[in-house]
């Protein structure tokens, strides 16, 4: 598993640091850390964090605490730094931790004009769904049909000289070319219906899709892992009007068509951590103020930037609400169905049940 960003800021020291560096990126500001000052009550006072900012006729001073603690900040801390801020007649104050405060301490930060933050990792959702470290399974489809056959066909010659064994190819290429002698008719009038290639097209494209609901995790999800589905298809014509191909010499009615679908899926494991290039992603989180912001660093980078959406700054990514991709989904591709495939004999294998399709007439 891998360690959060809130662990780099392992001691009260390093967080102290950080928090200064936060303050750092304004250069209208004087930041310093660990300061000693004696107040107007002639008491010595240590801040952790000074933030000094001048202007020609006034200078202004926001006093900050840092908690690197495992409990939470009650009202005694508040009070505490109330007290400095009267003593140094600072004009403001913060308390920053890594556990959150008691609900007293907030009611009475609010009152004293103290902002309270706390700094913590972020969320799924402040990564953006499904959060820091992505993994999902892609499987991509491919399919072909083999050996086709149109058992009892039935030829109506209409001159002398006819061919005694009907060839129909099917031919699925790129630049797919339908050729008009495909053509299917209607045997109630005679209209023109669809080419008998695109029809099967797409009922090959009907049936993967079909199949696909039925594959899971290929294997344990190693990557680059095959399956070959064998499937026998039986297509029925008999209700179907447009049944019949023309030819020069004569009417084919289709009654039926055989074959054999080959359907090939590969499998990939894709795993993406979004921090992988940053070197520190917090939230850090006015209580006071309902205000939320990611401070973050990238590796290269010696800057922390504060951004209200660090999707904004890592990608461009766009997920549609109620579309939000889960780990360990398994991502379905299917590839057109000219694409061609190789099996190697290595892929597992499965076969189905015979697919029986009954073309129907649309309404």
């Amino acid at each position: 598993m891998k360690s959060t960003f809130i662990e780099k800021l392992i001691d009260w020291k390093e967080f102290e640091l950080f928090i200064k560096k936060l303050y750092e990126q304004d250069e209208s500001l004087e930041v310093e850390h660990d300061v000693m000052l004696v107040g107007k009550s002639g008491a010595k006072r240590q801040i952790d964090v000074l933030i000094t900012q001048k202007t020609k006729l006034h200078e202004y001073k926001t006093i900050i605490e840092c908690k690197r603690w495992k409990e939470k900040v009650d009202r005694s801390r508040v009070d505490i730094l109330y007290a400095s801020i009267d003593d140094l007649n600072a004009s403001k104050g913060a308390i920053f931790t890594t556990t959150g405060f008691e609900e007293g301490a907030e009611l009475y930060a609010q009152s004293k004009n103290i902002d309270l933050f706390i700094v913590r990792d972020l969320t799924p959702e402040e990564w953006g769904l499904p959060g820091r470290e992505i993994h999902f399974y892609l499987q991509t489809f491919c399919a072909k049909l083999i050996n086709l056959q149109f058992p009892n066909a039935q030829m109506i010659p209409i001159v002398e000289n006819f061919p005694k064994n009907l060839d129909i190819k099917i031919i699925v290429e790129k630049e797919q070319k339908y050729d008009d002698s495909q053509l299917l008719y209607s045997k109630t009038d005679g209209k023109k219906g669809l080419n008998l290639v695109s029809l099967l097209i797409d009922k090959q494209t009907e049936i993967v899709e079909k199949i696909s609901n039925g594959v899971g995790l290929i294997g344990e999800g190693k990557d680059d892992d095959e399956l070959v589905i064998t499937s026998d298809i039986e297509i029925n014509f008999e209700k179907y009007e447009f049944n019949q191909l023309r030819y020069p010499y004569g009417i084919v009615t289709l009654n039926k068509m055989k074959g054999t679908l080959i359907t090939h899926v590969s499998q990939k494991t894709f795993h993406f951590d979004r921090g992988e290039k940053i070197d520190i992603a917090l939230t850090i989180e006015n209580y006071i103020r309902k205000q939320k912001y990611v401070a973050f660093q990238r590796n290269e980078d010696t800057n922390i930037e504060i951004t209200e959406n660090l999707m904004n700054k890592l990608t461009k990514e766009k997920i549609a609400h109620g579309d939000v991709l889960q780990n360990n989904s398994i991502l379905k591709v299917f590839l057109a169905p000219y694409v061609d495939f190789t099996i190697t004999g290595k892929e597992k294998s499965a076969t189905t049940e015979t697919i029986k399709v009954d073309l129907l007439n649309s309404k």
